[in-house]
């Protein structure tokens, strides 16, 4: 073959290994881009997990400081008297602006514990129970500067709720009147002091202030007392609220009895904290039923055994304070939430995260 036939070979039979190499350094750059960038929206999403946690936790912590006013509280009597019944707790719920105040001071507090700045403009009150945290921080790009990118922003947001309970279950079956929960309950001159009640005897006593009432918390007024008794000690195995009928017992001297037993085996165990039920004040010849208007947790602090001496009768007695839920296991008391601030719910609180999309 001569010279000029090996110059004339067809195209297709030429190398194309310069071809080939260019190609290769055109993927490898794709390549690297691709890894650089996966690089960068890894610690991207890293970044971003973190600041949810960190709203997440200013979100509970704000919320866990705010503070509500109730206004025009009241627990109609006369309406529960006659029967006319319709709903007997009246008023509004408002967050106080102090509280507030407190809430951002602890969002921006917390959120800076886990390394991020947020300023009080950034905690916002959705609804009544609601506090909305929000942060936006720069994140840094490092390979994807290669492409004019320098940085991005992240933007996370929580909300944190404090809710009011509704309806708990395993209350005791006892009543005590509006007036004592106004007096020592969360807004009350004395909160969070101890008083002393009287079991009072059904229809042969009024129910006012300082009294305590045994209540059946069904549709059976002439409830055994072993049945009164194991609800004493262990709590009412239903759900129990705002609205609810009850009805008083007879506070006999078989009542009396097994109410202390039961508050005793509760002093024994050391199962001291459960909700009551909050109720308006009663005369006695205006009948046995009542509707539940709040509810509320207690502490017993001690009970004494009543006696009867023929005429000369001592009523059983219970010291109790009332106390947040924050002090209670609520896992132990299966609950519904009131999410409207136009009822007054109850002073029981369970704070929690809730969606916000």
């Amino acid at each position: 073959m001569d010279m000029n036939s090996k110059l004339r070979r067809p195209f297709h039979a030429r190398s194309r290994k310069g071809n080939i190499a260019v190609l290769g350094v055109f993927a490898l750059v794709v390549c690297v881009g691709c890894a650089a960038l996966a690089i960068d929206i890894g610690f991207m999403a890293l970044n971003a997990n973190r600041l949810q946690r960190s709203c997440d936790s200013a979100a509970l912590a704000a919320a866990s400081k705010l503070k509500f006013e109730r206004k025009n509280f009241n627990i109609n009597s006369s309406k529960d008297a006659s029967g006319n019944y319709s709903y007997n707790t009246t008023g509004t719920v408002t967050v106080t602006d102090a509280s507030k105040v407190s809430a951002a001071t602890e969002a921006v507090f917390i959120a800076g514990q886990n390394g991020t700045t947020i300023a009080s403009a950034n905690v916002t009150y959705p609804s009544t129970y609601r506090v909305r945290v929000e942060a936006t921080e720069a994140n840094s790009m490092y390979f994807a500067r290669i492409f004019g990118i320098g940085s991005a922003c992240i933007t996370r947001h929580a909300t944190a709720e404090m809710t009011p309970v509704n309806g708990v279950t395993n209350a005791a079956p006892l009543g005590l009147t509006v007036n004592d929960y106004n007096l020592y309950g969360p807004s009350g001159t004395e909160a969070y002091k101890s008083f002393t009640l009287d079991l009072i005897v059904n229809q042969q006593d009024d129910f006012t202030q300082g009294d305590v009432i045994a209540l059946s918390t069904d549709d059976t007024p002439s409830k055994s007392v072993s049945e009164f008794k194991n609800a004493m000690s262990g709590g009412v195995p239903k759900q129990l609220g705002t609205g609810d009928t009850v009805n008083s017992l007879n506070g006999t001297t078989s009542v009396q009895n097994a109410a202390y037993d039961g508050l005793a085996a509760r002093l024994a165990s050391g199962n001291t904290k459960f909700p009551i039920m909050v109720l308006p004040p009663k005369n006695q010849t205006n009948g046995t039923s009542y509707h539940v208007g709040t509810m509320a947790f207690v502490e017993l602090i001690s009970a004494k055994e009543g006696k009867t001496q023929g005429n000369n009768n001592s009523p059983t007695t219970v010291t109790l304070k009332f106390i947040p839920a924050s002090q209670v296991d609520m896992s132990k008391f299966p609950y519904s939430l009131n999410t409207s601030a136009t009822g007054p719910g109850s002073d029981i609180y369970v704070l929690r995260l809730v969606d916000d999309l």
